[in-house]
């Protein structure tokens, strides 16, 4: 009896792959470049035109596919619909005039060139398009995303994606110009996919809450993974079988479960299969390159990569500035978007199938394109250091533009010019210290560079001014040299490492306090001059674990002890370093010895207006009041007849048990 081993050839390919891929992302890693350099050169080595290694070519692309798929799946789950809906100029008119001007400055360089006008019109369209893929991995990567000009890019990454449809349906169109064919065939087809993706997304807002529901009551967790890539797959198949793209579809799925409470889990559990998956798409980018070509006509294809880069710089930088974006993000969002798109390439097969293109001229432009692509992260890590090396140049076109800095009524009879905070940012985080220090009367001044963050600010009274905060000059008017307290709260890392240099300089006693969403960012903010470094995605675990604390009654002093040293040494305790023991010894003395604590008196507290008799906290609590303060003036000692007035502060002594006891009696 005599068995047989199916052979796949596939698996082998997969191997290769993933065996070339690991070794050039740790090598590209080792330099800190991104991990998508490393997967477009395991592309280019394994690929036909060096080793030639993968034979099922055509499988690989399918799994590529799936992982642009997850790709957009998961940033949709990232985003919502209200910030959707806050960046739908940049989706509209941003992504409109970026192709328009693009392939308009394009289309009339091939046809100067001497180019049929049918050929130099589908030029304009393949340089029109940027790759979503590598452009939105990138910018996540980097945490640049929720910038002024990652916002931006995304907007017009969408709009292109939208515009994918109808130059398909315009290519046969452009190779028979004398065709029957009307516009109405051509328009038809878009209005009908959109309808239909209209529904699907009204249809899925009331339908998805209730199944989702049912898929969680299931309790299993295979159930609820299985589930989460049939949204993702199926939503995306649909949107394709519309004729709009599978990443369109994926994204909208995403947008759609963004706004359950089950968002983060369905992220938590598709994240390994999108890093996985979508580095098979960059892999397959770079195994289209054809090294060949480049070497045979080397300054052609350099000559079109230059062009690429050009048009494409020129065509966004304006945009932006139309769309009244500063100089700095618009210098940076220009580079961002300065590739060939992965659509073009599928645009450009078609062209060549239609004879729009010649097989030489096809085989050009590909190279050029995968150049552009391989280049594109290269381009987005510089893109910062080019925006601040031409800081001057900025201020003085904003200045021309109109895009000018709000100080007209900062002064120093208006505003204090000694002791105060600076906040740069007004998010969440800036809002909420604005909040905090206006109720406690705390002088302060808020700086954004987004206009409608400075509008929201000015309409809550704030004292915030439209500026950038990485220029020296605004950061000395802001009275940086003077204050006591600067808060960096900016979403762009690289404007927070610059920020941070620049007020370390200007005043080096100041206290420096710097957020951040990316761990790796922290030990350089300390070299830079951060006093204290707060990272997001840690500060739930201290915020956790301090509330356990609290439950065993570990003293208040030490829980912030524990927090300031973990804080201090970059939370090297929650990254898994060792920090110096701080066991904490004879734990039942500590909680037994006697401390103290401070309560302010609220208007709505029912100590108000009783006094110290009245309220009888030693017998009812173990507490003893051994002062009051009462408008910064110190009350030692006071008697049982002392009347408690709001706004007081009461200097309360005992232990922690005693002492938690009295706050929860004296809160409203």
């Amino acid at each position: 009896m005599s068995s047989t081993t199916p052979q796949i050839p596939i698996l082998l390919d997969l191997i290769l792959i993933l065996a070339v891929a690991i070794l050039t992302v740790n090598l590209v890693n080792l330099i800190h470049m991104p991990s998508v350099v490393g997967f477009l050169l395991a592309g280019v080595i394994i690929g036909p035109s060096v080793l030639g290694f993968i034979q099922e070519v055509q499988q690989i692309e399918i799994l590529a596919e799936i992982g642009v798929v997850l790709l957009l799946f998961t940033i949709g789950l990232e985003f919502s619909l209200n910030r959707l809906r806050e960046i739908q100029r940049a989706i509209i008119m941003g992504g409109g005039l970026q192709v328009l001007l693009t392939s308009t400055l394009v289309t009339e360089i091939a046809y100067l060139a001497g180019h049929r006008v049918q050929e130099a019109i589908l030029f304009g369209f393949l340089f029109s398009l940027s790759s979503t893929a590598i452009v939105l991995k990138v910018y996540g990567s980097r945490g640049e995303l929720a910038t002024l000009h990652g916002n931006f890019a995304l907007g017009v990454l969408l709009f292109q994606d939208l515009c994918i449809v109808p130059m398909m349906l315009l290519t046969p169109v452009l190779a028979a110009p004398g065709s029957q064919q009307s516009w109405v065939g051509i328009i038809s087809p878009l209005l009908i996919g959109l309808a239909a993706m209209s529904a699907i997304v009204i249809s899925a807002r009331f339908l998805l809450p209730r199944v989702i529901d049912h898929i969680v009551r299931m309790k299993s967790q295979e159930i609820f993974t299985l589930f989460i890539i049939l949204l993702c797959l199926g939503t995306a198949w649909l949107t394709s079988r519309l004729g709009l793209s599978l990443a369109l579809g994926a994204f909208i799925a995403g947008l759609l479960l963004s706004e359950s409470e089950y968002s983060f889990q369905a992220l938590a559990n598709v994240l390994p299969l999108r890093d996985s998956f979508a580095g098979l798409f960059f892999i397959s980018i770079g195994m289209l390159a054809d090294l060949k070509t480049i070497l045979n006509n080397p300054w052609l294809v350099l000559g079109l990569v230059a062009l690429i880069f050009a048009s494409k710089i020129v065509a966004a930088f304006i945009t932006a500035l139309l769309l009244r974006l500063p100089t700095r993000p618009a210098i940076n969002a220009s580079l961002g978007l300065a590739q060939i798109g992965e659509f073009s390439l599928l645009l450009a097969q078609t062209g060549l199938a239609y004879h729009l293109l010649s097989p030489d001229t096809y085989q050009q432009f590909l190279a050029s394109a995968i150049i552009s692509m391989m280049a594109a992260p290269f381009l987005i890590y510089l893109a910062p250091k080019v925006g601040f090396y031409l800081q001057p140049f900025s201020t003085w076109l904003d200045a021309i533009l109109g895009v000018k800095s709000q100080f007209g009524s900062l002064d120093e009879e208006n505003y204090p010019w000694q002791d105060h905070v600076v906040i740069v940012g007004y998010g969440e985080n800036g809002r909420n210290l604005a909040k905090v220090l206006e109720a406690t009367a705390i002088p302060y001044l808020i700086v954004d560079l987004d206009i409608l963050n400075v509008r929201r600010g000015k309409a809550k009274g704030h004292p915030i001014f439209y500026a950038d905060a990485s220029s020296s000059e605004i950061l000395e008017r802001l009275g940086i040299p003077r204050a006591r307290v600067a808060v960096v709260a900016v979403s762009d890392p690289a404007m927070s490492r610059r920020v941070v240099w620049l007020i370390r300089r200007l005043n080096p006693e100041i206290f420096l306090l710097v957020r951040t969403r990316l761990v790796a960012e922290i030990e350089e903010l300390y070299d830079l001059g951060a006093s204290q470094v707060i990272a997001e995605e840690f500060e739930t675990s201290i915020e956790i674990f301090a509330h356990v604390l609290r439950q065993y009654h570990i003293p208040r002093n030490m829980i912030e002890l524990q927090v300031q040293l973990i804080r201090q040494e970059g939370y090297s305790m929650l990254r898994g370093l060792k920090l110096p023991d701080m066991r904490f010894k004879n734990i039942q003395h500590l909680i037994a010895e006697t401390l103290t604590e401070t309560f302010l008196v609220l208007p709505e507290s029912a100590a108000v207006g009783k006094t110290l008799g009245e309220l009888d906290l030693r017998l009812k609590t173990g507490v003893t009041v051994i002062a009051i303060i009462r408008e910064s003036e110190p009350i030692a000692s006071p008697g049982s007849d002392t009347v408690i007035n709001s706004g007081d502060i009461l200097v309360m002594m005992g232990n922690h048990a005693a002492l938690d006891k009295a706050v929860e009696m004296l809160s409203p």
